[in-house]
């Protein structure tokens, strides 16, 4: 600063400042080092009044990331800690932390390029299990170099799995038997309306007839709009994560039985934004709505081994 030069060879300061036009407060500060802003807390207290300190809360953090089919980010770990273990912390805290001890999810890269939105309607019903969204989705089998197929069905209320099926092929029939068998774990329920795209397998007369004969209202997504099905295609975006880019399976066998569980985990245990961060059971309980018992049905397995 020349400002500085002139003071330095016996200038007065006063008058140097009043010339050049600085502030003598801007002429005598000194930056201090360190960040800005208040020091970050290094403990967190649970609402008992325990003070835990921040490496135990990262070990409890990475703890639960460590389980298995667990994937959450920071925002959904800050539900986790407030509703299971009643800490009182926030999610700029909990960022920080599993920032600084790279437990935070990558980034994903997003285009650039300008998207226009399409804007359709999407269900919105004010029960549980009243309005039921349903896809398939292909699992790899990798021990036998081919794909199955899984049919899964959705509440689109609780994001509860009501019900799922995978096997080598799913016919018409087997869309219609699961149904079925949904049906029964669903009494409560008086009138149900299903939603899925135009699959072979849901166009067909025999599922079409089923529907209407048990007085489901069966609803068609138009070409090409994945969004009017946002709930399975979400759900099955998770299992893409979770499982598939995870896993490798040995025969249809070994997928069956890890699905099996995936499927207790994700009713039971995982939390959802949709649902105010509630697992899909513990929504319905809160609603007072008795949980339905998802079903496997394994229809007509054939060609593979159990190891």
């Amino acid at each position: 600063m020349i400002a500085r030069e002139y003071v330095t060879e016996g200038q007065s300061t006063r008058a140097v400042l009043k010339i050049a036009g600085v502030a003598e407060s801007s002429f005598y500060y000194k930056p201090t080092a360190g960040k800005r802003g208040r020091s970050a807390t290094t403990t967190t207290m649970d609402a008992k009044g325990t003070v835990w300190t921040e490496e135990q809360l990262v070990d409890l953090i990475t703890a639960e990331l460590e389980k298995e089919f667990v994937d959450y980010g920071y925002i959904k770990v800050t539900k986790w800690l407030q509703h299971e273990h009643t800490f009182v912390i926030n999610k700029k805290k909990v960022y920080r932390i599993m920032d600084e001890h790279a437990l935070l999810h990558s980034k994903p890269s997003r285009s650039k390029v300008r998207k226009q939105w399409v804007k359709d309607l999407v269900p919105n019903p004010t029960m549980p299990l009243t309005h039921l969204e349903f896809d398939i989705k292909y699992m790899h089998i990798h021990g036998q170099r081919r794909n199955a197929m899984m049919l899964t069905v959705i509440d689109v209320k609780s994001r509860y799995n009501v019900g799922w099926l995978m096997q080598w092929s799913i016919k018409k029939a087997d869309a219609v038997v699961l149904f079925l068998d949904i049906q029964c774990t669903l009494p409560m329920v008086t009138k149900i309306t299903v939603r899925s795209d135009n699959g072979s397998q849901f166009v067909s007369h025999l599922v079409r007839d089923h529907f209407k004969t048990t007085g489901i209202e069966h609803e068609f997504t138009r070409p090409a709009t994945p969004e009017q099905n946002a709930h399975i295609e979400s759900y099955h975006s998770i299992v893409e994560s979770v499982i598939c880019r995870q896993y490798t399976f040995t025969d249809l066998h070994h997928a069956n039985e890890l699905l099996t569980r995936w499927v207790e985990f994700y009713n039971h245990k995982r939390i959802h934004s949709g649902t105010g961060y509630l697992s899909p059971a513990e929504y319905l309980r809160k609603n007072n709505v008795s949980l339905p018992q998802p079903l496997f049905r394994t229809a007509q397995l054939t060609n593979f081994s159990i190891n």
